[in-house]
């Protein structure tokens, strides 16, 4: 069963997070734009309360009023797999620049501050009627198919943590993330938030430690076989991105210490075959440092946040394991543009 209450708690703390985002930047960077068909910041978030206001929440309401009922179709298979991981896909979406879909310019921030809170409140409210709608009364989306009331109020917060995303490449557009030294790279100096993650990982898992990585052979091995074994991976999703997932044990953490490393990527919890360790991994929230070189400097990268990032951000380590999330921004292992996001499980 969905909890709902969960979903406005996440939905505050992620209208906390841009609200705070906003007073870093004046208004003429709220309208600068990285390109002539891409999006400013203050357009993404006029994007989200838009698309809140005007489709998600209209439409919770037309669920309410009885919606177009169950002969106008069932979900698409991409809201079957949308729904079961809990997000978006984390690819970018592009849809050509339009009058109709374009959203315009901010006037201020107060405008979008304002706008931000008035979703929240109308999430709020719509909460605590949401699970008396039926589920039969339904409101149809373009792409997603035949939607109830409760996966529309879902769809809210699933769409703002997916434009958090695009919020990070805005903000390195900006020029408003610092980076300090790790190694041969660099690691942001603050994370950014994210909350309500929910993984089911499969891939090649392998014991090892500091001392006996220096070329990273275990882990090059257990990547190896992944990719070797690729085909047999049942019900695979985000195709583009892959995990890193280091286990570590209860003792103190030494460069002798054992742990075990699983090189994996993302499915939709489909059993798999023999050989292929299958990961859940327990938290939701996560502090999320963007590392930036090659990964010899991922030693240094995670000696920083873990002896002093964490904690200048106020934020306590869920202790046990974190993750390396790999999408289309790693270049190669030795690049020194490449960027790999380090997930690390937070107290909240």
């Amino acid at each position: 069963m969905v909890d709902t209450k969960m979903i406005v708690n996440s939905m505050e703390q992620l209208t906390n997070q841009y609200v705070r985002e906003l007073e870093a930047y004046s208004p003429e960077q709220l309208t600068r734009k990285p390109g002539e068909d891409e999006w400013s910041l203050g357009q993404m978030l006029m994007h989200l309360i838009n698309s809140a206001l005007r489709m998600q929440l209209a439409s919770v309401d037309a669920c309410r009023a009885g919606g177009s009922g169950s002969e106008q179709g069932q979900r698409t298979e991409i809201a079957e797999k949308m729904f079961r991981m809990g997000s978006f896909p984390p690819e970018p979406i592009r849809v050509p620049p339009s009058p109709q879909y374009t959203p315009r310019q901010p006037e201020s921030k107060e405008e979008l501050e304002s706008g931000l809170r008035h979703v929240l409140q109308r999430m709020k409210e719509l909460e605590e009627i949401v699970a008396d709608i039926p589920l039969t009364h339904t409101a149809p989306h373009p792409r997603l198919g035949a939607l109830n009331a409760m996966e529309w109020l879902r769809l809210v917060e699933m769409h703002y943590r997916h434009h958090l995303l695009q919020l990070e490449r805005l903000k390195r557009f900006l020029g408003t993330e610092e980076y300090i030294p790790a190694g041969a790279g660099w690691i942001a100096a603050r994370p950014r938030i994210v909350t309500g993650i929910a993984l089911e990982l499969a891939g090649i898992a392998c014991a090892t430690s500091m001392q006996d990585e220096p070329a990273h052979s275990r882990i090059a091995g257990a990547w190896s076989e992944l990719h070797s074994r690729m085909s047999e991976i049942r019900g695979r999703v985000q195709p583009a991105v892959t995990y890193g997932l280091k286990e570590y044990p209860a003792e103190p953490f030494t460069p002798g210490t054992v742990y075990t490393y699983v090189a994996a990527v993302v499915t939709d919890g489909s059993s798999q075959p023999e050989g292929i360790a299958v990961r859940k991994p327990e938290h939701s929230d996560y502090a999320v440092f963007t590392y930036r070189g090659p990964v010899s400097g991922f030693g240094d990268a995670f000696a920083y946040i873990y002896s002093a990032g964490l904690q200048a951000a106020g934020l306590t380590p869920a202790a046990g394991y974190d993750m390396e999330r790999y999408d289309e921004r790693y270049t190669g292992l030795e690049d020194a543009g490449s960027e790999t996001d380090i997930y690390v499980p937070i107290r909240r």
